[in-house]
């Protein structure tokens, strides 16, 4: 049995009592899954549709699948900021969740789609519903639960993330492309640089390949013998180790993030200090509002 949406999606009668909520192309929750189609994975979303399309033909996407559940596996994974209207579905208070999105259509994403919340009550059977699993979904449950921990979808984060706690995964859903590693290489090694020459300032500096080389091992998926002298020198334990190298990766990756962005969020401040705020305001908004554009500049 079905239940026909005024939008032109269709959702089973079964799964909309068990709270498998509808996304349609009017939901206020969604800007537009048929503009999702277009959009590559980001910090924001992680578009499982796209990747299969770019690279089902590749080995290492069958081998070393994200979800080993097929409908899963072909979903949108979004960090979504809770409103009023979501807040019920947990039993606790939380600002942001892990939303998963089933789409009707795979091939035409403006006809809508099916949601639920990682975390929400009863979500693991919601979700075991309308993927039509029929084995065992533990594992795809858990690398779930990991993604949910995660504060935004950052490509290279989550790839990490995945990897300390032992789960492989295949670097086509990654969507840090070669350009962007090649790019970040670049950043990393000119930060590293720095710091090595800081440390060897006394004895004339030292040759730059030697700062590629950690670089290298650095962004390594794995923490290897390369990095041993490192561990050593910080006179710290393999696991603490790991996690310290994970750490220093996402701070490097944010900051090379930020030398991109900085530019746009000048840009930002400056139309801030240009909008003219009409009508009543309390105290506090007022207050805010009459902040020059350089205070925002200015963090």
């Amino acid at each position: 049995m079905t239940v026909r949406l005024k939008s032109g999606g269709f959702v089973s009668a079964v799964a909309r009592r068990r709270k498998l909520r509808p996304i349609n192309k009017a939901d206020r929750v969604m800007r537009s899954l048929r503009a999702l189609e277009r959009t590559a994975s980001t910090s924001r979303v992680l578009n499982l549709i796209a990747i299969e399309a770019e690279s089902a033909h590749r080995p290492e996407y069958a081998e070393a699948p994200l979800f080993r559940n097929k409908v899963l596996n072909t979903a949108l994974i979004i960090k979504h900021r809770l409103r009023n209207d979501d807040i019920y579905l947990f039993d606790e208070a939380r600002p942001t969740a892990t939303k998963i999105v089933i789409p009707f259509d795979r091939q035409d994403l403006g006809l809508g789609g099916q949601s639920v919340f990682v975390g929400q009550r009863g979500w693991t059977d919601v979700l075991v519903e309308a993927c039509n699993a029929s084995g065992d979904m533990h594992r795809d449950l858990s690398a779930l639960r990991m993604i949910d921990t995660l504060p935004s979808l950052d490509p290279f984060l989550l790839r990490e993330h995945l990897r300390r706690h032992g789960l492989s995964v295949a670097s086509c859903y990654f969507a840090l492309s070669p350009a962007d590693y090649e790019a970040m290489q670049g950043f990393v090694t000119m930060e590293i640089t720095k710091l090595i020459e800081l440390a060897y300032r006394d004895i004339g500096g030292i040759d730059r390949t030697h700062a590629a080389r950690l670089v290298e091992a650095l962004l390594a998926t794995d923490v290897d013998e390369r990095l041993e002298p490192l561990r050593e020198t910080l006179v710290m334990e393999g696991g603490s180790f790991k996690e310290g190298v994970f750490s220093w990766k996402g701070f490097l990756y944010y900051k090379w993030m930020l030398t991109t962005l900085w530019p746009k969020l000048t840009d930002v401040c400056n139309e801030i200090g240009r909008i003219a705020v009409t009508g009543q305001r309390d105290a506090e908004t007022a207050a805010i509002w009459r902040r020059p554009a350089s205070a925002c500049r200015a963090g």
